[in-house]
């Protein structure tokens, strides 16, 4: 009988035992959760971060090429305005000349 007291009393301590494991296990998993959760949080911010960035990086692209084109076109205005000068100096040395053939 006192055998039987001992292995009781033992089974009883080992149980205690283990149902301290299994609440230090639930704690750590609560812990442990709460974690995650942050981390997800944090996941979830820089992914909204990320986006915005990739947004504004396409905005500021397209503007820089709305820039390029603006540039391409006023370099072609250039050149043709310096055709025209060109064209307008030729023109006035001709009737230069005629106007120096006429007096002669």
């Amino acid at each position: 009988r006192d055998a039987q007291l001992v292995a009781l009393s033992d089974a009883q301590r080992e149980n205690s035992d283990l149902k301290d494991q299994v609440e230090e296990l639930e704690r750590d998993n609560v812990a442990l959760t709460a974690k995650l959760n942050q981390l997800q949080s944090c996941c979830d911010s820089t992914n909204s971060m990320k986006g915005d960035i990739q947004l504004t990086l396409a905005r500021e692209t397209a503007a820089k090429d709305a820039v390029e084109e603006q540039v391409v076109e006023l370099r072609n205005q250039m050149v043709q305005l310096q055709q025209e000068k060109l064209d307008y100096i030729a023109k006035w040395e001709l009737s230069q000349r005629n106007t120096a053939q006429l007096h002669s």
